[in-house]
């Protein structure tokens, strides 16, 4: 299974972080509290969101179907690189997942 790669969005603009409790909550997996570092916007931000997917032919008239989309906010100073970066991400999950799925048959 090949291993995903995480790229970091990069901003000119000055970031505000703070450290917020969030939850956690995978599929089928008990919820943790973790403390994370998250951004905190002093404006509305802009939204950029990013959807692909994939169509497998499995053979004997079946397909696998795999979407991923990933909606970031960001600064509007910001847009362009952070579509840059969240596509790369999505097609990063994409090609995983596919993969994973295509490995566990």
């Amino acid at each position: 299974m090949p291993e995903r790669t995480r790229r970091k969005v990069r901003t000119s603009v000055q970031e505000h972080a703070t450290t917020k409790r969030i939850m956690v909550n995978l599929y089928g997996k008990e919820a943790e509290t973790v403390e994370k570092e998250v951004e905190v916007f002093e404006v509305e931000p802009a939204y950029v969101r990013v959807s692909a997917g994939r169509t497998k032919n499995m053979g004997n008239y079946e397909s696998l179907r795999v979407d991923v989309s990933i909606t970031v906010p960001c600064y509007k100073e910001t847009i362009e690189e952070t579509f840059e970066a969240v596509g790369d991400e999505v097609e990063d999950m994409l090609d995983y997942e596919v993969s994973r799925y295509l490995n566990d048959e």
